[in-house]
This record gives C-alpha cells, structure tokens and sequence, in this order.
C-alpha cells in the first residue's frame, strides 16, 4: 500500500482533471491532497521499523531550502494585508503552504531509502503512461466520440481538451491547462531518465505529449533541459560510441533527402503543419498579448514605492486586469516573475529567484531541469503546481543517484 500511495502521488500530480468532490466543493479536490499525507505517514512507518525515527532527518542544503520557502511564504502573507479581496488573497495562500510544503515533505522523506530514484522513476512512468492515456481519450472527446465528463461514483473526470482556433485539440493528460501539463511530463520523463536512459520509447512518448500541449513555453524549457542535459554529460562522450551520436542526424537527413524527392508529400505536410508553426510563432496573436501583460505587470509593480515592496495581495492580479479578463478570478500577467512582483513585492521576487538560481551554482544532475523550469515561468507561472516544487527540493536536497555515479 505504502508504494501503491507513492507511485499513484508521482503519477497524479497535478492531475486536476480528476476532482474527488465531484465539482462540489470550494477547491478542486485533487489526488495530490488525499496522497501527500498518506505517503508522508507511510514513509514514517517505513522508517520506524528499520529502527529511525518518524520524522526524516533535514537533508543537504534542506535547512536552506525550507528557511528560504517560508520566507517567500511569510511575505506573501504580509503582502495580505495590502489585498483588496482578503478573502481570495488567504485561500490562495493556504494552498501555496499546502502545496510547497507538501511536495518538500514527500521527498525528503524518501531520501533516506537507497532505492528512492527507482520509486520516483516508477512513478513518472505511470504518470507518462496515463497521460498517453488519458490525451488519447481528450482527442476521442474532441471529435465528439465519448462525452466530456465521467463520474465515478462521486469522482468528477474531465476530458474536455483545450483547443487551438477550434481546430486543433491541445493534449494536457490529466491536467486541466497544456501549460502545466507539460511541465508535469518534463519531471515525469526526467525521474524515468535518471534510471532508465536511452529508452527510445518512452522519449517517444513524452515527446509526443510534450509537443501535443503546442506550448511555447514547454517546448522553451525542453529545448534548455535537453541542452543543459547535454552540457553535462559531455564529459563521458569520448568513451561513447559514435553510432548512436550520429542515428539521430542521420534519420533526420534522410527525411528531409525524402521530402525533397517528394514534392506531393512535402506540400500535405506543410499544409498539416502551418497550424502548429502559426500557433508556435511568436507573431501569433497570444504571444503579443503575454508580452503586452508583461508590460503592464512591470508598470503595475513599479506604480509606487509601497506597490513595489509589498505588493497588491497575493492572488488578486486578477483585479487588475479585469479590462482584460473581465470577471475571472484567474487572470494573471502570464509569468511567474512579474506576477509575484505585482503581487507580493520585490522581496517576494528575489525569494523565488533565489529558489530558482541557487542550485544553479552547485553540481546537481537536476540542473537542466531547473534551467527548464526557470525558463518555462518567463512566460508562465507554476507557482502553484506541485511539479514545480518537486523540481526545486530535487535540486536543493535530493542526494546523487546511482545513475550519476556510473561511469558512462
């Protein structure tokens, strides 16, 4: 039971596509609440039998780790008391603490087991596997052959895809938003790949998901973490063979050998593909609104000197852009950097940026997954997803695994 809690916490998260309250309730109730404290009790029991204690020992830079959390958590807490909507401003608070300090109680207590990177690889397997799942069942939805909700008892599922131009379904899994969903399957096929590298297919398959959510800002932080990954292992290339260095440009020489060779073919794919390359382009329509957002986040933190310090409430940007948004009570301004300006202060800002940058200037094999997720939230904001926070405890605590310690 205690693995079936793990495997099903690493696999499900950020799984909001799924609500055990049925969509009754205030919040959406997610797998991730009911499993973080029944994988925390389970790995206190596991400790407790092998002679430790119920509490996991503070590990490396953990100390630093958690003071550097609650610091960020206590100045967006000040900054309530500048919110204009108090109420949204507590409850978006409580799930932050609830949700970073979860996620950092989870996997400290893993590292104490000498098998924690198997665990975690097992569960980012399933995790890519439901997800293949779950987006093949969002394009079924898409064209109309299943319905968009299933009930389960009293568990809500929602199938129903983002779409582009109404043309083009988004594959998200079983996130609601393709933006998070692609940042949930980047750790998912990073947990797989620091045990098991090399696996065409399951790079395959995260691949394809990654590409399906047709998210700048995901294909943004695959290109950095699959450089910086590189980077990395360029130490142990010349004890490599050349073979499989060279597979890939060959193959991709040889497609393009074909389409020019093939006018027709050539043509069909172009005309398959001019959707994606529109929707991906930085002229497209919602790339010059995010940069617009930008601009007026950047205008709106530096309004006045107690707007820069403090902020405007955390959670409540969405009150300054109701000519924007109008009634939603999600509007932001699209990137994790500027909105926590506007709303938490300047404090707040190089908080997150010290979170983000100091497992930069240490050896970590979760570097390049941090580059990703530093340049996934230019344009985005994870403040509030559990994968982003696994991402910074793996890189500020998790000890080296053994795939990093065998030679190459």
């Amino acid at each position: 039971m205690r693995e079936l809690a793990l495997v099903l916490w690493v696999a499900l998260l950020g799984a909001d596509r799924i609500d055990l309250l049925g969509g009754e309730g205030p919040i959406v109730l997610t797998p991730f609440y009911v499993l973080t404290p029944l994988v925390v009790w389970g790995e206190a029991l596991r400790r407790r039998r092998s002679g430790g204690t119920l509490v996991p020992a503070l590990p490396a830079h953990g100390a630093a780790f958690a003071a550097t959390v609650l610091a960020l958590l206590a100045v967006a807490a000040l900054s309530v008391l500048a919110s204009r909507d108090v109420t949204t401003s507590v409850g978006r608070l409580v799930l932050l603490t609830a949700i970073s300090c979860g996620t950092g109680l989870v996997l400290w207590s893993l590292w104490d087991d000498p098998r924690w990177t198997e665990r975690l690889a097992r569960g980012g397997r399933w995790g890519l596997i439901l997800g293949g799942i779950w987006s093949l069942l969002e394009v079924t939805q898409f064209l109309g052959w299943v319905p968009s909700d299933w009930f389960v008892g009293p568990v809500r599922l929602r199938l129903d895809p983002y779409t582009y131009a109404g043309i083009l379904p988004r594959l998200s899994g079983m996130t609601f938003d393709p933006n998070r969903a692609g940042l949930v399957t980047l750790l998912h096929w990073a947990l797989m790949d620091r045990v098991r590298p090399r696996r065409p297919a399951w790079g395959g398959l995260a691949g394809l998901l990654l590409v399906g959510t047709l998210s700048r800002s995901v294909l943004l932080a695959v290109a950095s973490y699959l450089v910086i990954r590189r980077l990395d292992a360029m130490r142990g290339m010349s004890r490599r063979s050349a073979a499989p260095r060279l597979g890939i440009p060959l193959a991709l020489a040889s497609l393009s050998l074909a389409l020019l060779l093939a006018p027709t073919s050539r043509e069909r794919l172009g005309r398959f593909l001019a959707p994606v390359a529109q929707r991906l382009s930085a002229a497209e329509g919602s790339a010059q609104a995010h940069t617009a957002l930008m601009r007026q986040g950047v205008a709106e933190a530096t309004r006045d000197v107690p707007r820069t310090m403090m902020g405007a409430g955390y959670g409540t940007s969405y009150l300054l852009l109701r000519d924007r948004f109008g009634g939603d009570r999600y509007g932001n301004f699209h990137s994790l950097y500027v909105t926590l300006w506007v709303e938490s202060g300047v404090f707040a800002l190089l908080l997150i940026l010290i979170l983000l940058m100091r497992p930069l200037a240490r050896p970590s094999e979760w570097r390049a997954l941090v580059f990703g997720a530093i340049l996934f939230n230019v344009f985005y904001q994870s403040i509030a997803e559990p994968a982003f926070w696994g991402i910074l405890a793996l890189a500020w605590s998790a000890p080296l695994s053994p795939p990093l310690l065998r030679p190459r």
